[in-house]
C-alpha cells in the first residue's frame, strides 16, 4: 500500500484538511508527535514516527517501515 512522508506539522494539518478520510487505510510516517497529531483522526491504517524531528531520522523510519 502507499506510504505518506509528512515533513512538518503544518503540512500535516494541510493534508488532513485537504484528503481528510481519503486517506484511510494509507499508512504514514512522520517527523514528529506534531506531524502526527493532525492525522490522528484521518484513518490512516499506521502512523510511523521519526526518532528525531529531523530529514535523516525520518528516512530512516520510512525504510524501518518498508522492511
Amino acid at each position: 500500500g502507499a506510504i505518506i512522508l509528512v515533513h512538518s506539522a503544518k503540512g500535516a494539518e494541510r493534508l488532513a484538511q485537504l484528503a481528510g478520510d481519503r486517506l484511510a487505510g494509507l499508512r504514514a510516517v512522520v517527523i514528529s508527535l506534531a506531524a502526527a497529531a493532525p492525522l490522528s483522526g484521518v484513518g490512516l491504517s499506521r502512523i510511523d514516527i521519526a526518532a528525531e524531528p529531523n530529514e535523516d531520522a525520518l528516512l530512516q523510519a520510512l525504510s524501518t517501515t518498508l522492511v
